[in-house]
């Protein structure tokens, strides 16, 4: 009987350490691509903005990161992708897209640098939402989206005589508060510590809550107001935790 259990100790310890060693390349490459992710946030911030050379040393920060990801992982996907037919050839295509805009910029051409890497978001999206992923940065992404869809109203005060665009505007409120809420309670601890991302997601989250206010005053002014103040806290929760 104490063979028995001994031997059944040692198969769970050897079977958890294969488990541990088959985890590790996906931690690693999840975070590999989120620091070179960190390069991308404010290239594509500082290319709005129209600082084109602070662009380009973010751009070409994350063409060294992304160079060892697609050397380290192209070949030799973590468990998790590796069934991705597309697998090497999406990170092959990043890797093109970000020397594109090294390249545009380099030239002078920040409009052509933005079409190069602006998609990088919506690849990398993909890559997990077909690997059966949804990280965190996801989740920052829907509050984004989120944004964009009630933003609409900045430039189009809600007409509180039409009962559907007061209806569009309660249930666009309604689903940036929800993704606001799933960001804040599942970010990963060293973010969800941070004073930071506490303000951002705290002051976004009472600015919702005014809405309402707003809606029941019909005061179209004051919606425009709040959007105005939201716009501000989205992007910063992008660019620094998305």
């Amino acid at each position: 009987m104490i063979r028995i259990l001994f031997a059944l100790l040692i198969f769970t310890y050897v079977g958890l350490g294969s488990l541990a060693v088959k985890a590790a390349p996906v931690h690693d490459f999840h975070k590999a691509v989120a620091d070179a992710y960190g390069n991308y946030r404010e290239a594509r911030y500082y290319l709005r903005t129209g600082n084109a050379m602070v662009a380009a040393l973010g751009l070409q920060d994350m063409n060294d990161k992304w160079q060892d990801i697609v050397n380290r992982f192209g070949k030799s996907p973590p468990d998790i992708y590796a069934n991705d037919p597309t697998w090497e050839s999406t990170l092959t295509d990043i890797a093109k897209r970000i020397q594109g805009g090294i390249a545009a910029l380099d030239a002078g051409d920040t409009d052509t640098a933005k079409k190069q890497i602006e998609p990088v978001r919506a690849i990398l999206s993909d890559l997990r939402a077909r690997n059966g992923l949804f990280l965190f940065s996801d989740r920052i992404d829907r509050a984004n989206a989120a944004m964009q869809a009630i933003w609409v109203f900045r430039r189009n005060p809600p007409d509180f005589s039409n009962p559907a665009n007061i209806n569009d505007l309660r249930r666009k409120t309604t689903l940036m508060a929800y993704w606001y809420e799933r960001c804040r309670d599942t970010a990963p601890e060293s973010i969800r510590n941070n004073p930071q991302f506490k303000r951002l997601i705290d002051q976004s989250l009472y600015s919702l809550g005014l809405m309402w206010d707003a809606i029941e005053e019909k005061n179209p002014k004051r919606v425009v107001n709040i959007l105005r103040e939201l716009i501000s806290s989205d992007d910063l929760l992008y660019l620094q935790f998305g």
